[in-house]
């Protein structure tokens, strides 16, 4: 059966910036082609709903979409509160929404840069009997998985394990609009 990859981007790009690397998607599909029988990588991540405002996401995004993973952008809101700038915006349930609408079709589910707020998603993959792959943080200790999560996981492969193979050595260093100071997101 085919295999499907959900990439959380934003929390992606927080892992890989904490490992103090940054991640080429031509080798991220690569990896995830190589590693199963593969069918497509969905992207998700945060735009700004503000037209005016630039994203280097987009620019992102428009790469992934032409070069075989499906995008999943939602709109973010910046609320000025005086002595910081608090960041709305959401994509996880159209994530899950995504997964489920696919559990008839696979019997692995692989999940790049998720985080705790996943575990219900998981669970119930694992008593529907899909293997839940998670690439993610296990060895920093910032973000390392917790307990609850690795719980409803089948496998975890570390991020950082991966550096060799993912990463892209010919990159800019510029700072993404998920990135502001004092932001919550």
């Amino acid at each position: 059966m085919n295999s499907f990859a959900f990439i959380d981007g934003a929390q992606l790009r927080r892992y890989t910036l904490h490992l103090g690397w940054s991640l080429d998607y031509a080798k991220l599909l690569t990896y995830l082609q190589e590693s199963s029988t593969f069918v497509r990588p969905y992207y998700y991540n945060l735009i700004p709903a503000d037209k005016q405002v630039h994203s280097p996401v987009i620019s992102l995004s428009d790469w992934l979409s032409q070069n075989g993973y499906v995008t999943r952008l939602s709109h973010y809101h910046d609320h000025d509160l005086g002595n910081r700038i608090q960041r709305t915006g959401e994509y996880s349930s159209r994530l899950i929404v995504d997964a489920m609408s696919l559990t008839s079709h696979t019997s692995t589910m692989i999940f790049v840069g998720v985080d705790y707020y996943h575990v219900p998603l998981f669970a119930h993959l694992r008593r529907e009997g899909i293997r839940v792959v998670v690439v993610g943080c296990a060895s920093s200790e910032k973000h390392v998985l917790p307990p609850l999560l690795r719980k409803h996981i089948d496998v975890v492969v570390d991020l950082d394990s991966l550096r060799d193979k993912l990463e892209n050595h010919h990159v800019v260093a510029i700072k993404d609009d998920n990135e502001q100071s004092g932001a919550d997101e």
